[in-house]
């Protein structure tokens, strides 16, 4: 059964790849890139602070399986610009 959930996780976990960063990409290129990333890793932050709190209730699959779904689906906003963004960010401070 253990194995069966994990495989859930991981596949619940793959629609984000799939299914956000179609529109992510579209998204990024339209909106500020700074804006867009800091608030991309504020949210995912926010999310990786929340996680250990509701965790302490227990353990619950639905709310790993929600996670497996929601932080990647942040990640698609911010690594995209992650290489770009402070490559110029870098190349103002020198």
């Amino acid at each position: 059964m253990t194995v069966v959930l994990e495989n859930v996780t991981r596949v619940v976990g793959a629609i984000p790849y799939i299914l956000v960063s179609l529109f992510a990409g579209m998204y990024i290129d339209r909106w500020d890139r700074r804006r867009t990333l800091i608030g991309a890793d504020l949210l995912r932050a926010l999310t990786l602070v929340i996680v250990p709190l509701l965790l302490l209730r227990g353990f619950n699959l639905p709310l790993v399986i929600a996670l497996a779904i929601v932080l990647p689906s942040f990640g698609r906003f911010s690594r995209p610009h992650n290489g770009p963004a402070c490559r110029g960010w870098l190349g103002q401070m020198t």
